[in-house]
Order: structure tokens, then sequence, then C-alpha cells
């Protein structure tokens, strides 16, 4: 182990060798530099590029984020600027993580608490430097080489391989640690596309514009794996970080891993059977995913937050009666650390007073509710997901049938202050009083256009309504189909290409997909199916993706709508979640289908290797250390060994972990051994393993 005077050596002599190094943050080995596009933030803000642990705990890797982008091959640069001294934190590179642990970092910096920049690769210690505020850390792969700079100097020369995918990764321990400036530059860097909300954004576009799927490979689509839950699923999956988040009807929450469909954790939140309604209640919403937590509602009125790497609960809101009929059909809003939700009944009969929810993202306190219902009334029930205009600060959502007693806000558009709850305006078509049931079930889609700020909501009333979103006023109003208080649209639409997307039924028998102009409503295309289409729509490169009842996923051409793709399987009534290369979708039949692009290459083959603990390491009896390591390839879980015979011999310490926490905290016992060895075997491959080096035990 190297002494602390040596490593301050160590640190005098680098000084010298980069103290009057120019400042230069050039990309040399990869393409044009970009602004890092943090994603999966956990305890952390984001300024632009920049990144700051504001929460949590100062003693733990309880905070970080990755790069939306990910490098698929070839030279890469990355840099970070320096944000506070005496703040410890990882930031680098890797090409697998989970959560926020900093030994799956490949390739890293940590900044330390004693002005000592270190060099960590899956935090096995490998050289260091000093450091203050400002100054600018590259990590680059050069030639598949992999070179450490400070201020443009090069400063250590790596031995370890890149392993591809590769995105830029940060780990907090101290609250305040802050990263400025974060780029990334390659010839091969994507944006990865994820899915983190219902219709993928705040303004519900349903565009992931980041997908490598597009019209010129849609064909190609083939199902990867299905996933079998406990009852119908009808909500959109989320997907984001190679996880995929899901509920059903069953009252589970699941998270699979998006590459196979396995399970990483499942959240159980219970279900309700109403006898009046003839069904058994669990989750039939979407969640959303926002810093690090994941959040849904239930059939039991309930509001629920998980930690979205293992599942474990933060807080649960019991925000309304289920034995009183509430009932949450809607996905969360989360915005500005608020989440907004609906409250509608399990059913029509018994009808409830309808309201919008305003709760305190970090422990599930009611802020503001608005009534859509006057007092002693009932009706207005809020069935669908609210969408926000931040710049604005309005929410938007449109509201169910009126029942008894006074209309108030029933089968109405309403826009609220995002802050206060106050009712900024209302469009109500139907006369007060209507009893039709011709009302909002879907949810809006916001757009610009020509620079009149616009959002645009289909009804059972078969009208498609097309408002300026800061006034409120009618800007079109286009007729699709028939208006029926089981039928019209409760599709909720996408928005892309100078079109609204989205489908619905026809005479209750029959169904379509339609493209509207944006600027004034007009059809532009129309495709016919043989049942109703009842799930939101998503697009991709051009693609239109729609879930049928008629039991296939069917993808459309946006420009002219010539179906280009489907795949028959089930029916299906919920959204459709589209990632870099997957389209995910749920069905009645209790599964959740993936169907995903070809390989560009062959598979990578298994392979494991050990990081920590590494040679000449010393570990002393009844201290804890962290084994650590890396799996590629078709490594699910793993088992975890000891030696102190040089290998002849091995004691088990664990079996079947999953492969990608990439960590053990093991605690050093007796025998004391000069020749020490640990090894990580794959657990349905005893071929396959990987050995560390040999260290000791005293």
């Amino acid at each position: 182990m190297q002494t602390r005077t040596a490593r301050y050596f160590l640190i005098a002599i680098l000084i010298l060798s980069t103290t009057f190094a120019p400042r230069s943050i050039g990309q040399s080995g990869g393409g044009a530099p970009q602004n890092v596009v943090w994603s999966n933030v956990t305890n952390c803000s984001i300024t632009g590029n920049s990144l700051q642990k504001t929460s949590g705990r100062s003693d733990s890797s309880d905070a970080g984020a990755r790069s939306q982008q990910t490098v698929t091959a070839g030279d890469v640069d990355f840099e970070f600027t320096v944000g506070d001294l005496n703040k410890v934190l990882f930031c680098g590179l890797t090409h697998a993580a989970s959560g926020t642990a900093f030994s799956d970092i490949d390739f890293s910096v940590k900044l330390t608490e004693l002005g000592a920049a270190e060099i960590r690769e899956n935090n096995a210690y490998g050289g260091e430097t000093t450091y203050r505020t400002g100054d600018v850390f590259r990590i680059a792969v050069q030639g598949n080489a992999v070179r450490y700079y400070k201020n443009g100097g090069l400063y250590y020369t790596s031995s370890k391989a890149p392993v591809y995918p590769l995105f830029a990764d940060a780990a907090f321990l101290t609250v305040g640690g802050r990263v400025d400036n974060a780029v990334i530059g390659a010839l091969a860097v994507t944006l990865s596309a994820s899915w983190t909300m219902y219709q993928h954004d705040s303004t519900h576009s349903g565009n992931s514009s980041e997908s490598q799927i597009s019209t010129a490979n849609a064909a190609l689509l083939t199902q990867a794996w299905s996933f079998t839950t406990g009852d119908m699923v009808t909500g959109t999956p989320l997907v984001a970080d190679g996880v995929v988040y899901i509920g059903s009807w069953d009252g589970k929450m699941y998270a699979l891993r998006e590459r196979d469909g396995s399970i990483l954790w499942t959240y159980n939140a219970g279900t309700l059977k109403v006898d009046p309604c003839a069904s058994t209640y669990g989750i039939d919403s979407t969640a959303a995913l926002s810093g690090g937590k994941l959040y849904f509602g239930t059939g039991l009125s309930q509001l629920i937050a998980l930690n979205a790497a293992n599942g474990q609960q933060i807080w649960k809101s019991q925000l309304a009666d289920p034995n009183l009929a509430f009932h949450i059909w809607g996905s969360p809003l989360v915005f500005d650390g608020k989440i907004y939700i609906g409250l509608a009944s399990h059913c029509v009969t018994p009808c409830i007073a309808g309201r919008l929810v305003c709760v305190d993202a970090s422990d599930g306190r009611v802020l503001w509710s608005f009534a859509t219902a006057a007092e002693g009334s009932t009706g207005g029930a809020v069935w669908s997901s609210a969408a926000v205009d931040a710049s604005r600060r309005m929410i938007y959502v449109g509201t169910g049938n009126f029942c008894t007693g006074t209309d108030l806000h029933s089968s109405a558009i309403i826009a609220l202050n995002a802050d206060t709850g106050a009712l900024i305006w209302r469009y109500k078509r139907l006369p007060p009083g209507d009893k039709n049931n011709l009302d909002f079930g879907s949810s809006p889609v916001l757009y610009d256009i020509d620079g009149t700020p616009m959002l645009a909501l289909p009804s059972k009333d078969g009208h498609c309504y097309g408002l300026n979103r800061a006034t409120g006023e009618l800007v079109w109003d286009t007729v699709v189909t028939d208006g029926d208080s089981r039928g019209g649209s409760i599709a909720s639409p996408a928005a892309a290409y100078g079109k609204v997307f989205f489908g619905g039924t026809v005479q209750v028998a029959t169904g379509f997909s339609v493209a509207l102009d944006q600027r004034d409503g007009h059809i532009v295309w129309r495709a016919t199916q043989s049942l109703p289409i009842l799930g939101a729509t998503a697009v991709a490169g051009g693609a239109v993706f729609v879930g049928c009842d008629d039991g296939a996923l069917h993808a459309y051409d946006a420009s002219t709508g010539a179906e280009i793709w489907n795949a028959q399987r089930s029916p299906m009534l919920g959204g459709v979640s589209i990632s870099t290369t997957s389209v995910i979708i749920g069905s009645v039949d209790h599964n959740v289908y993936a169907f995903t692009l070809p390989s560009s290459g062959p598979p990578p083959p298994a392979a494991v290797t050990v990081s920590s603990p590494a040679a000449g390491d010393q570990w002393t009896k009844g201290e804890k250390y962290n084994v650590t390591w890396n799996a590629s390839g078709p490594v699910s879980r793993v088992d975890v060994s000891i030696s102190r015979d040089g290998g002849s011999s091995w004691e088990v310490l664990a079996t079947g972990l999953d492969s990608s926490t990439g960590a053990l905290e093991v605690k050093a016992k007796k025998p004391k051994s000069n020749a020490a060895v640990v090894r990580i075997t794959d657990s349905a491959d005893s071929t396959v393993f990987g050995q560390s080096g040999m260290f000791s035990i005293r």
C-alpha cells in the first residue's frame, strides 16, 4: 500500500508537470464536443450541463447521474470542470452502472477532501495529482487507450481497455460537490433514448426523438422478450438506463432489464376488489421517473414513491378513500419538485367529486387540491394525466362528465397555476349539466406552431380541439368520428412533424388512427382498424406506433399513413414506449412485450473481470472491503468465492448476486494468508469467471 508521504511526493512531481500546462479543453480524440445531458439524476440538481449534489448524506455515495449520450465505438473525450474544493466525488466514463455506486465507474477522477485528484478505475487506485476550483479534467479514449489529462496536460495512461458502449457517470459523497461544464465528444456519440413518464415528457409529445428506430428500419423489429405479470397491463412501460418499469392490475410494480426482460425487483402495492365494477384493481396507469424516484398511483387511491434503483418504498400518500369509490386512473406529472395527479372513481357508478391534487415530491404531502365539482356536487373526475407549460408555469388537464348538483368544470379543459392551483382559464363546449358522458379521457399534448402556444385534445364527443394554451381560445375544432359515451376518442395524442397523431373508435365497433395538421386541424391521413384504439400513440424517426384492441401493435408512416409493420399478439389497451432500439407495450393477456432492432454485430461474449482486490493489496482482519467486478455478455448473476491458498481450495462468500451491481462488501476474517485470491463466477456457467490478483490478509 502506498504511504501518505509517497502520495504527496507523487503530487509534488505532478504539480511541476501540470501547473504550467495550457488550460485548454480542446477535444482531441473524438468528434465535436456537445454538452452532457444528465439523466437518472439522484439527489442532485442540474444547471445546464453542470451537476451538483444538493441532498442526501455527506458520508454516503447516494447521489449521482449519468449522461444521456452514449458512445458506441471509437475515440471519445469526456471533460468536466471542478466546481468546488474539498468535496468528495467521482466522475468519468463507464460502460455499465446501476444506482450511484462509484465502484461502477470504469475510468474516473476522484476529487478528495484533501485537494488530491485520484485516478480510480472501478475504485482501484491508479495515481493522483492536485486540483483546485476551475481545473479541467479530461478522460479520453484514443486508439483504444484511456488517457487522463488535467488542464490539457497528460498525466496518466491506463492499462485497462475500454468496454463499449461508454457514457459519462458521476457519483457524489459530499453534499455540495459539483462538476461544471461537462462535455462529451466522439465520432460515434448518440443520445440514449429514454421514456420516463406518460407520453415521454411533461408536454406529452409522445416523441422519442433520440431513438434509432425510424421508417427505414421499423419493419426489422422483432420480439426480443415478453414478461408475464399476474393480471392485465394497461399502463405505458417506462424505460431508462437499461431498465423497464411497469405496473400491473395484479397490484405489483416491476423493474425489468431492458435487454432480456429479467426481474430486477418487484414492489407489491396491493389490490382492491370492487364488486359494483366487477373488477379487482391494482396498478392500471403509467408511473413517472424523476430524480432516481419512481412515482405511481393505484386503485387504492394511493400515490407511492419508490427508490428506482431497488424498489424500496420512500413514502406512500393516501389521497382519498377507495371505499368511497375514489381511484387513481391517471399518471403522475412531476414538475419542479411537485407531483400533479387526478382523482376519479373506480367506475362510472358511484360518481365522485373529481379534483386535481398537487403533492410535494419529497414526502408526499398534499400542497393544494383543485375541485372540479361544486360543493355538494359530483362529477368532473380527472381520469386523464396533466401536462405542463414550464415557462408559463401552467398545468393543463381534461375532466370527466357531470353527475349531480351544480355543474362547475365537468367535460372541460382547464388550465391551472402550477404553484397555487388557481384556475387561469376553462374551455367547456358541452352545456352545463350535460349527462351524455362525452367527456375528456385522454391527455393534452402541447406544441408551438408559428409562435402560437397550442394544445390539442380529443374527446369522447368525436371532436379534437386545438386551443391556444396561453388564453384558452379555440383555434380549431375537427370532427374525427362519431360521439359516444363508450366511443369517440380517449386515446392520448402525440405531436411531431407538424401533425397530431391519435386513435379512436367508430360506432363503438371499429377503430382508426388519424393524423391532423397542427395548424388548422385538417385530416392529413386516416388508417382504419377492425377494432377500437384506446391507448396512447408514440412516434420515432417518422414512424407512428399504436396498440389496438385487435391485438396488434401497428406502425405507420407519419407522412402517408401507410402501415409499415405490425406484430399480432393480444389486445393492447395502453400506450407505447420507445427506447434507443426497442418498442415496448403491455397487453390484456398479462404480458409486457419488447420488440427490438437487430443487433449491429454479434452479441458480446460472456466475461467477468475482477477489479478489486488488486495484486499486492493488504486486507486487515476485522475491516470491511469492497470486492468489485465487471460482467459482460449474457452474465446476469454471479457467485463470489475466496481462496487463501492461491486457488487450491475455495470458500463461497455469496451466490446468485445481480451481476450489474458490480460490488460486494466483504469483512476480512481469519485465517491470515499471503496467497489470497477472489474469484467471481457466472452462476449459470462455471467456465466463465474472473480472478483477482494475489493479495494478503493480516
